[in-house]
Parts: C-alpha cells; sequence; structure tokens
C-alpha cells in the first residue's frame, strides 16, 4: 500500500515536471513570447537562410555560435517546419536536454521538481536564460557532465572512452555557443583535477584513466576548431576586455544598487522583490539547519564546482568591461544564477531533518519560493510593461495581409517581423542602424512593394526616402498594422 501510494506520488511530481515544461514553452517559446525582438528573430532568420560556414557566428559577430540553426537545418528545409517553429523547438529541445542531465544529479523527486521551476520558469531578469545562449551554453554544460560522472576513471572500458569523447565534443560546442563555457570549463577541469589527484590512486585515473590524454586533445581540437570557426565571421574589438579600478567600483556600486532597489521594492518588480526576501531566508535557515546536511562523498566535487563556478562568473561579470559599458544589467548576472541553483539543490537534496513532515515542510518552502520567482515574469510582463501576453509574432503575422514586401524600420522593428514568413517579407534595418546581414538589403529592393515603418525611427514619414544610397518616394497614405505605423514607398525610377 504504501510503495504504491510512493509511486502513485512520484507519477504526480513527474507529471508537474512535465506540465511546466508543456507551460514554459507556452509563455517563452519564440512561437509565444510577449517580449520577442529582433536578436531572438536573427537566430529564426538564420535557420531560413543558413549558409555554411559563413553563419557558424550569430550574424555580423565572432561569438554566440549558431548551434540552433545548424540543427534546425533538418526540419526547417527537409520537413519543411516554419523558421519559426523549428527555432522554438530546437531550442526547448536544448534545454529539455540541459534538465534532465542537471536533474540526474538529484536524487529526490522534489528536487527535480524545484528544478523544474527553477530551470524554466526564471525569476524576471533572468529570463535570458530561456531566451539567449545562456540556456544553451548551460544545457551543454549539464550534458557535459552527466557524461564526465558516468566516467570509470580507473578502468575504462570502451562506453567510458566513448563517454570522454562525448564530453570533450560537447564542451568544444558550448565554447562555441558562448565564449564564457571557457572559464566554466577552466574550473571543471581545476576542481575535478583537484579530487583525482587527492585519491590513492591518482596514477591510475590520470595515466591509465587516460583523463591527461584526452584534455589534451580537447584542448588541441578545441583550439583549430573555434579557430576555424571565428575566421569564417568578422573580426570585432574583443568584449571579454576587464576594466579599470574605477570602473569596477562603479559597477559594483551600480549592482549594490540595483539590489537595493529590489530590497526596498523600489525596482517596479514586486514578485522578484518578495523573492529576493524570500530567498535570503530560506539561506539563513539553511545555516541553522547546516548540521542536517549530510553530503555524500561523491557528490563535493560537483558541489565545490557549482559553488565555485556561480563565484568566478559572479566577479567576472563584475570586473567585465563589457558589463559596464552595458550598464551592469541584471540579466548578466544569470550564468551565477543557474550554477548557484545547482548547488542550492544538490545541498538542499542531502537535507535530512529528524522527521519527514519537516523535511515535506522544507521542500514545500523551496519550492514556493522558486514558484514566486517563476511568476514574478509573467505578472510583469502581463502587468507593468508591455502589460500583455499576447505573443509578439501575432503583431508580426499582421504584415503578412501585405503581398511580397520588403520593409525597412528600426532594428527593433525590423527582423522581429520578418521572422513569421521570411520567404514572404525581408527586412532590413535603416541604414543608420546595426544592419546584421547585408545580403538581405538587396533583398529587400529587388521587391516590387517595400515598406517603411517610422515607429523608434522618425517622427513623421516623409515623400522622398533616401535609403542604402537609393531614393524611395512615398505611396499613398499612411496606415496602421502589427500596432506601428506603415507606408508604402516605391523605388525612385521603377
Amino acid at each position: 500500500m504504501n510503495s504504491r501510494s510512493l509511486s502513485w506520488h512520484h507519477v504526480g511530481l513527474y507529471a508537474c515536471i512535465v506540465l511546466l515544461f508543456v507551460v514554459s514553452f507556452r509563455m517563452y517559446s519564440a512561437l509565444y513570447y510577449p517580449l520577442l525582438n529582433s536578436d531572438n528573430a536573427v537566430t529564426i532568420l538564420m535557420i531560413h537562410y543558413f549558409q555554411w560556414p559563413d553563419d557558424l557566428y550569430f550574424w555580423l559577430q565572432d561569438r554566440m555560435g549558431s548551434l540552433i540553426p545548424l540543427l534546425g537545418q533538418p526540419l526547417h528545409h527537409g520537413l519543411g517546419v516554419s523558421a519559426l517553429a523549428t527555432e522554438s523547438v530546437v531550442h526547448y529541445g536544448i534545454l529539455l536536454a540541459g534538465y534532465l542531465a542537471f536533474a540526474s544529479f538529484l536524487q529526490k523527486p522534489a528536487s527535480k521538481l524545484i528544478l523544474a521551476v527553477v530551470w524554466f520558469f526564471p525569476p524576471l531578469r533572468m529570463i535570458d536564460h530561456i531566451q539567449f545562449s545562456f540556456g544553451i551554453h548551460y544545457s551543454l554544460l549539464a550534458i557535459s557532465c552527466y557524461l564526465f560522472r558516468g566516467i570509470d576513471l580507473s578502468h575504462p572500458k570502451m562506453k567510458d572512452h566513448l563517454r570522454w569523447l562525448g564530453t570533450i565534443l560537447v564542451f568544444i560546442l558550448a565554447v562555441w555557443v558562448s565564449d564564457m563555457a571557457l572559464i566554466t570549463i577552466g574550473v571543471f577541469v581545476a576542481v575535478h583535477g583537484y579530487f583525482m589527484l587527492r585519491r590513492e590512486d591518482w596514477r591510475a585515473q590520470v595515466l591509465k584513466g587516460a583523463a591527461i590524454w584526452y584534455l589534451f586533445a580537447g584542448i588541441i581540437l578545441g583550439y583549430f576548431l573555434i579557430t576555424f570557426a571565428k575566421s569564417t565571421a568578422p573580426q570585432q574589438l574583443a568584449y571579454g576586455t576587464f576594466s579599470g579600478p574605477s570602473q569596477i567600483v562603479q559597477t559594483v556600486r551600480i549592482f549594490l544598487e540595483s539590489m537595493v532597489d529590489l530590497l526596498c521594492f523600489q525596482a517596479n518588480e514586486p514578485l522578484t522583490s518578495l523573492y529576493v526576501w524570500l530567498v535570503a531566508a530560506l539561506l539563513f535557515i539553511g545555516v541553522i539547519f547546516r548540521k542536517q546536511i549530510h553530503i555524500r562523498e561523491e557528490s563535493k566535487p560537483w558541489l565545490i564546482f557549482f559553488f565555485l563556478e556561480a563565484s568566478v562568473m559572479l566577479l567576472l561579470i563584475l570586473s567585465s568591461e563589457w558589463t559596464f559599458l552595458n550598464g551592469v544589467p541584471r540579466r548578466y548576472f544569470t550564468c551565477t544564477y543557474v550554477s548557484l541553483s545547482m548547488a542550492v539543490l544538490i545541498l538542499l537534496d542531502q537535507t535530512s531533518t529528524s522527521g519527514k513532515a519537516m523535511n515535506a515542510w522544507m521542500n514545500g518552502a523551496v519550492l514556493l519560493v522558486a514558484l514566486i520567482g517563476g511568476v514574478s515574469a509573467p505578472y510583469n510582463i502581463g502587468q507593468i510593461w508591455p502589460g500583455t501576453l499576447k505573443p509578439r509574432v501575432a503583431y508580426s503575422r499582421e504584415f503578412e495581409t501585405l503581398d511580397e514586401s520588403g520593409i525597412i524600420a528600426d532594428y527593433w522593428n525590423s527582423y522581429i517581423i520578418s521572422c513569421v514568413n521570411p520567404d514572404k517579407m525581408v527586412a532590413t534595418p535603416h541604414d543608420q542602424a546595426i544592419v546584421r546581414n547585408a545580403d538581405l538589403v538587396d533583398e529587400v529592393f529587388k521587391r516590387e512593394n517595400i515598406y517603411v515603418v517610422r515607429d523608434m525611427w522618425m517622427e513623421s514619414l516623409p515623400d522622398t526616402l533616401i535609403q542604402f544610397s537609393r531614393t524611395l518616394v512615398k505611396e499613398g497614405k499612411a496606415f496602421k498594422l502589427g500596432g506601428c505605423d506603415v507606408a508604402k514607398y516605391r523605388l525612385a525610377g521603377r
């Protein structure tokens, strides 16, 4: 009877995890996300226009490897699934793989459920974990850790060598996706190398176990593959440079002021502020119950790895000139959020009190706090800004009522419009904005119908407009479409 009850209890928890995944997809995937923007749209368009090897990196960059566009080719060009839907499915497929890999480190179903909330419903400013390369980076990290954890370091068999190979290759993919993964890998090697050398059979692990050989092979292979990938992209100024002492002081000050605003409920993010207070309270309670935490020996390297990686990432972000120049946005601390969450969950998973009721209370309290953090994003989006949960692409779909067209707009109104149907609509930012793909400019001007979107660019739509050394002449009156002011233009002389 008890066994059956326990089984149904597990089934219920796993059903909740599946529900969280589905609801997250419905809320945050490209198909439905209310705050989808042109940066997101570039990934979608790269699926449609992908060219090897020119598009190995995000258009006009030598960072952010195009893993999603690459993996999306069979689905989009092979099966004819739209680029928008393909991005959503592939992106969430990678996130799901990352979740499952990290969940394998946890034994209690309740811990796996909390991880699902943390992973698929991050707090408001951590939402870029789902939207951009952060989540892909950590999903690949999770897969590498999962593969490495199953290796018999002392007496490797064929399956262990396959796991070694998989670990190395996925780590290289992570560096391609995000240069920050180099920091993660460095911490990983340092921590696990330290624990290997502490063991009496360390020679068997390092030499007979082939650890040192795979490390060297991974460094050499990774260097050549990443160098090749970067050689296909436009070279840019390094964004990983460090700030000077005065800039670091200013960065820390801005960060602390941001945290004070949250703690004082002055950030216009009420649920996020509540979440921060509750997290602090849980950490305080964790200190009180620290004697109930019994860390298993095999978990120690992972616990130290996640805590150390979170700390190193925090320090690097605070000392980065890129962070300073961009005003110290809280989303840059997503890496620390993910790693610190994993460390805390490993501790929670190995915490046991004197009674089942107390264990249930602790798990319930952590789950409640995670849920409050998870609800903070849809609450702010729906109630504060932009004040609607309507998918952003729903506005872009209104442009499909036009004939085949070329569209010129502000950067934030360009690619996001064409991503819903790039065959019918080709878009480019205007010539004073960042143009991610110059080839699309020519495609815009090849279209018979050219439309200009005024918003976030001009005060009014002029009778004549010069763009990319071409003169456009306005035809007819402006009209509203997709929440924007739009006018039709023709190319002078056509």
